[in-house]
């Protein structure tokens, strides 16, 4: 190069636009987190949690997750427990959520045991309840393999 002529970098750096990132996470990061409960967004009115059924099966259940990370839950759980796509739900528990105006990409499903599932969205690591439902068609539509 000749006196005088600049050398262009291969990336071309834009102006500072004078925003900064506030807080910046590791979407995975969660995973390392402990649980922690919300029953606001519970569905009253629908599926409603009895004062037996809460005490004697559900809070155990949350109570025994508590000592451990979302990672030894969902990722080790031999899929008892995982993500279901909205398109995954029964058509009235996708009403509820468009009533409720939950915007989520998907539900969590927590088995508690045999055909007994909790569900509910994530929020970082706050699974916030909505529904108790020992009939899987209720809320998520079950599909045989090889049907």
């Amino acid at each position: 190069m000749g006196k005088g002529s600049k050398r262009i970098p291969s990336g071309k750096l834009l102006p500072d636009s004078g925003k900064k990132v506030q807080r910046q996470e590791d979407p995975d990061g969660f995973y390392q987190k402990h649980p922690s409960w919300r029953f606001q967004d519970a569905d009253k009115e629908n599926w409603v949690l009895s004062k037996d059924s809460f005490w004697d099966s559900v809070m155990p259940f949350l109570v025994s997750l508590e000592s451990m990370t979302w990672d030894s839950i969902l990722r080790r759980s031999n899929n008892n427990h995982h993500f279901i796509k909205l398109m995954g739900l029964s058509s009235r528990a996708q009403a509820i959520l468009a009533r409720k105006k939950i915007d989520a990409e998907a539900v969590m499903s927590l088995r508690l045991q045999g055909k007994i599932r909790l569900y509910g969205i994530m929020a970082d690591n706050v699974f916030s309840i909505l529904w108790l439902d020992d009939n899987p068609d209720c809320v998520c539509r079950s599909y045989l393999k090889h049907t």
